[in-house]
């Protein structure tokens, strides 16, 4: 699938020896919020988002404050378009 939205990284970060620049967020589909239900909103939020950029979980978990507040939002703004 073809990435919807590019959000680049202020603080790159590395995971498992893998440099992330930027995240490439595909679509938000009903199925992918099914697929993260539990936990509390913010693990929810972290699980959407790794799973619209096709990173693991730490990825997410890695960014800094500011990169992930922007990452949050653009995901909370994808989920209120598909709810």
């Amino acid at each position: 699938m073809v990435p919807r939205l590019t959000i680049p990284l202020t603080a790159p970060v590395v995971v498992d020896g893998v440099r992330h620049d930027a995240l490439h967020l595909r679509d938000l589909k009903r199925r992918d919020v099914g697929a993260v239900r539990g936990g509390f909103d913010g693990e929810v939020g972290i699980g959407l988002a790794a799973r619209l950029a096709g990173v693991p979980v730490a990825v997410i978990y890695a960014l800094d404050d500011a990169d992930a507040e922007r990452v949050g939002n653009v995901v909370s703004r994808l989920l209120d378009q598909v709810l």
